[in-house]
C-alpha cells in the first residue's frame, strides 16, 4: 500500500480521470508494488547477478508502472522491469534495503497498453532465440485474449513486434508444437533452436501415458545430438526418413517397438560415431545432458563401445560411471 505521506500519494500529477497519460519518476518501497503478470519467465540466475550489480552501481534503468486501486488503497503496478524488481527485493531480504526507481503512468493503463509496454521492454533486450520465441508467443496469446482469437493474425503480430512473419510463425511452432523435454534440451544448450524447430513436424507424445519419454521428438532429438547434426542435416535426415516410411513402411512393427520400450534404450557408438566421439569429447557432455532431461534416464543403456571411447579420450572413467549411475544409466 502507498502510505499517506509518500511522494506517490501527494503527487498532483496522478489524476485518474485525465485522458492524457503523463509519467513521473518515483522511488517506491518494495511493499507498495504489485507485479503485473509478465510475458517473460523470471531467470533466477539473472536476478542474483543483477542484484549484485545494483548493489554496486545502483539501478541504472527505471522500471515502468502505473497506478491501480485494490480494496480502496493505491498501489504501483509493476509493468516492465521485473528482473530489476526481484533483484531489489532480494537485496531487501538479505538486509540491503533499497527503493525501486520507476516511471509511473498517472492512470491505470489498458490491457493492450500493458502488453505493448512489456513487449517493447523485453524485445529490446539481448536474448537467445528460444527466449525471444517465448516472449513473442506470450504476446500472441495476450493479443488473442484482448481482441479475440479470430481477430489476431501472424502478420499483425509481426508488425507489432518488428519481426518477420516467418519468425513469428516459428516462435508459435516452437512453444506449441515442441515437447517440453526438447525445449529443455535447447535451454540446456545441448540442442540448437534451429534444429529443434525441425522436430516440430514429429509427434511430441501427448497421447502417450508415460509422458514424452517415448515420443518421436525426444528419441529423434537424442539421435540428432549424438550425430551433432546441424539444422540442415536434421531436415534432410527427417525428409529421408519420411520417404523411406512411405515406400517401405515403419522400421519396427508395433510388437517389436513395445518390446524395445519395455527393455529400455541402448545408446551405441558405431564406427563413424566412435571416431566422432574420439575427436570431440563434447559428444559425451551433450549426451549426458540430454539423457539427464529424460523422465526415466535409468531406461537408457550405453554400449561397451562408449566405455572404450571414454578411456581413449582420457576422460576419468570412474567419474563418468558415477555420473551415469546417479541417473540410473548402465553399461551393457
Amino acid at each position: 500500500m502507498v502510505g499517506e505521506n509518500s511522494f506517490l500519494e501527494n503527487s498532483d500529477s496522478f489524476e485518474k480521470d485525465t485522458k492524457n497519460v503523463t509519467w513521473d519518476w518515483l522511488e517506491v518501497s518494495i511493499d507498495d508494488i504489485i507485479p503485473a503478470e509478465n510475458i517473460r519467465p523470471i531467470d533466477s540466475e539473472s536476478v542474483e547477478s543483477l542484484a549484485m550489480s545494483i548493489n554496486e552501481v545502483g539501478q541504472l534503468q527505471p522500471c515502468i508502472g502505473d497506478i491501480v486501486e485494490y480494496e480502496g488503497e493505491k498501489f504501483v503496478r509493476l509493468i516492465a522491469g521485473q528482473h530489476r524488481y526481484y533483484a531489489i527485493k532480494y537485496l531487501c531480504e538479505i538486509g540491503v534495503p533499497r527503493k525501486i526507481i520507476l516511471r509511473v503512468a498517472n492512470s491505470e493503463l489498458t490491457a493492450e497498453e500493458v502488453l505493448s509496454i512489456q513487449m517493447s521492454e523485453n524485445l529490446q533486450n539481448k536474448m537467445t532465440p528460444e527466449q525471444d520465441a517465448k516472449i513473442i508467443h506470450s504476446f500472441w496469446e495476450g493479443s488473442k485474449e484482448i481482441y479475440g482469437e479470430g481477430n489476431v493474425t501472424i502478420s499483425y503480430i509481426a508488425r507489432k513486434v518488428g519481426r518477420s512473419p516467418r519468425k513469428v510463425s516459428d516462435s508459435i511452432k516452437y512453444v506449441e508444437d515442441l515437447s517440453p523435454k526438447v525445449q529443455k534440451m535447447v535451454d540446456e544448450g545441448v540442442l540448437s533452436y534451429s534444429t529443434a524447430l525441425v522436430l516440430a513436424r514429429l509427434n511430441k507424445g501427448e497421447e502417450i501415458s508415460d509422458k514424452d519419454f517415448y515420443s518421436e521428438q525426444v528419441r529423434t532429438a537424442i539421435f540428432l545430438i549424438s550425430k551433432k547434426y546441424t539444422a540442415q542435416q536434421a531436415r534432410k535426415y527427417l525428409e529421408r526418413k519420411e520417404k523411406e516410411s512411405q515406400s517401405v513402411g515403419p522400421l519396427f512393427s508395433n510388437e517389436i517397438w513395445e518390446e524395445i520400450k519395455s527393455n529400455g534404450y541402448k545408446v551405441a557408438i558405431k564406427d563413424q560415431a566412435s571416431k566422432e566421439g574420439r575427436d570431440a569429447a563434447g559428444w559425451f557432455v551433450r549426451m549426458y545432458s540430454a539423457i539427464a532431461i529424460l523422465e526415466k534416464p535409468h531406461q537408457v543403456e550405453f554400449s561397451n563401445a562408449i566405455k572404450k571411447a571414454v578411456k581413449e579420450l582420457g576422460i576419468s572413467l570412474e567419474k563418468f560411471n558415477l555420473n551415469l549411475e546417479e541417473l540410473g544409466v548402465k553399461f551393457e
